[in-house]
This record gives structure tokens, C-alpha cells and sequence, in this order.
């Protein structure tokens, strides 16, 4: 990282820093025009040494007035970026620590009401996972300070943690109505027809003709700016060849910075949840 204004360092060589640390200011000592932070990644420390591509982990590139997000890719020449400004509530809502019971009553289209717990636990890996105390079924997720997303499920289709993992597979903690998050599951935790998917594994290497996608984006909040409620709407798809068939959408409504309640559709099933240890 060059150019940074003389005597602004605020760390030394060894210290450990984290996300978010100052450890200088931007300036323009050495060979430089103007104010700027210029950073690069090179095959060795000497001054000269063969420079190498760093793909940033998001950014926000800036296109006729929209935003577009940009994951692990690298900016070109004159292109507009922005850091990813995270909205508290979103940030709140998905931070899930180990230790966490989180609480639903919730209801089908064709059944009694029910109360459902889960828990946050973490392996000796610190991989975090939510665990269903009814059914035993696990969901694994990250959490990366700008992404939470779900990496696996593990249990019963029909519980109530299965229809979160898919209405809630990957969720911006920023608030963006501009931008939708898209994603495709893996075919091996969604498809319930275990012969289909095991036609489709044997082809599979050859031409990929089955998948399922998620797409995500907010449809509404009470604020622009700094919102104490925020819906987002997500949706899972069948593609099947060329056809395209709407397998399920899922409606989760941000408040009192926490995941307040959910609804998941789909032709045949409707489940509704709503938080109730907050």
C-alpha cells in the first residue's frame, strides 16, 4: 500500500490487524499526482517485482446510475466502485453466534400451530452450523461480514429449518433495492426424485440439464436511509433444459434488528413463522 501521507502510520511492522483497522491516511509521498491509496499484491517485497492480479472479495460498480455487485473480481481501468456500506439491522439479524436459541411458532396451510427452537453451535473447525432441536436437522452457514449464505443442509425436508435454508440461502447486509443476489443450490440437497438425480449425475459431466437457482433482493423497507424494517423476497427456481419452472419463493421481514418472521410458498405448501424469544 503506497502514498500514504507521511507520519500517519498508526501501526507497526509485526502488529496484527483486523477489518475495518485505520492504519494510515491517504496521501501522495513518493511518485504521485495527487492524493490516492494505490495497493498491489507482487511475487516478492523488492521494489520492481512481477505485480499480480487481487481480486477484491465485493464491491459495488457503478453502471448508469445502478449499482452492480461485484464478487472476488477485479476493477477496470475508469470503472466507478464503492465499498459495500452494511445496513445495521440486516447485520444484526444474521449474526449468529454460537450458544444463540432462536425460537418460531409456526403454521401450515394444513396443520396446527407449533413451536420449533434451534441453536447455533461451532465444530473444532469453527465451522458455525443451526442445529433443530425437534428434528436434528443441521444447516451450515458463513458469515463473512458483507455475506451470509448457507454451504450445506443436512436432516428432514419438511422442517421448518430446511424452508429457512432455502428462502434465506444467500442475504446482502446491505440494503440495496437495486441489486438481486443470485446463486444455484446444490441439486444433491433440493432434489427430492432420488432417480432423476441420479440420471442427471450419470449425464451430468457431458451437459448439465437439471439445476436450481435462488435469487434474492429487498421489495420494501419504511426507510432509504437507515430502515428499522426491511422485507426481502427470494426465489427458487427449476431449470429443467430450457424450461423454466418457479419452485417457491420465501418473504423474510427484518425488525427490531432480528429475523422477525418468515413465509415460504410454494404450489403445494405455505409455511408461515414468526420469532418469539425477542
Amino acid at each position: 500500500i503506497s502514498h500514504l501521507k507521511p507520519g500517519s502510520f498508526r501501526i507497526r511492522k509485526g502488529d496484527w490487524v483486523s477489518k475495518g483497522d485505520v492504519i494510515g491516511l491517504c496521501g501522495n509521498s513518493g511518485r504521485s499526482p495527487e492524493p490516492h491509496v494505490h495497493i498491489q499484491m507482487q511475487a516478492t517485497p523488492h521494489q520492481g517485482a512481477r505485480t499480480m492480479a487481487y481480486p477484491f472479495a465485493y464491491y459495488l460498480l457503478k453502471v448508469n446510475g445502478t449499482h452492480v455487485l461485484k464478487s472476488f473480481d477485479v476493477p477496470a481501468e475508469k470503472d466507478v466502485v464503492s465499498n459495500i456500506v452494511l445496513t445495521p439491522i440486516l447485520k444484526d439479524a444474521m449474526d449468529f453466534q454460537p450458544g444463540m436459541i432462536i425460537r418460531f411458532t409456526h403454521q401450515t396451510n394444513d396443520g396446527p400451530s407449533l413451536e420449533t427452537s434451534w441453536e447455533v453451535f461451532t465444530d473444532a473447525y469453527n465451522n458455525k452450523y443451526i442445529s433443530c432441536r425437534d428434528t436434528g436437522s443441521t444447516a451450515w452457514f458463513i458469515n463473512d461480514g458483507t455475506m451470509f449464505y448457507f454451504t450445506s443442509y443436512n436432516g428432514d425436508r419438511n422442517s421448518l429449518l430446511y424452508y429457512f435454508y432455502l428462502s434465506s440461502y444467500k442475504i446482502l447486509l446491505g440494503y440495496y433495492p437495486d441489486i438481486t443476489i443470485t446463486d444455484i443450490f446444490p441439486l444433491h440437497i433440493v432434489a427430492r426424485e432420488k432417480i432423476s438425480l441420479l440420471v442427471h449425475d450419470f449425464v451430468a459431466p457431458f451437459h448439465q440439464y437439471l439445476k436450481a437457482s435462488y435469487s434474492a433482493k429487498p421489495v420494501w423497507s419504511d426507510s432509504q436511509v437507515n430502515p428499522g424494517q426491511i422485507m426481502i423476497r427470494s426465489e427458487i427456481m427449476w431449470h429443467y433444459f430450457s424450461a423454466v419452472q418457479p419452485a417457491g419463493t420465501g418473504t423474510l421481514t427484518f425488525s427490531g434488528n432480528c429475523l422477525s418472521e418468515f413465509v415460504f410458498e410454494s404450489a403445494n405448501k405455505k409455511i408461515w413463522a414468526q420469532r418469539v424469544d425477542v
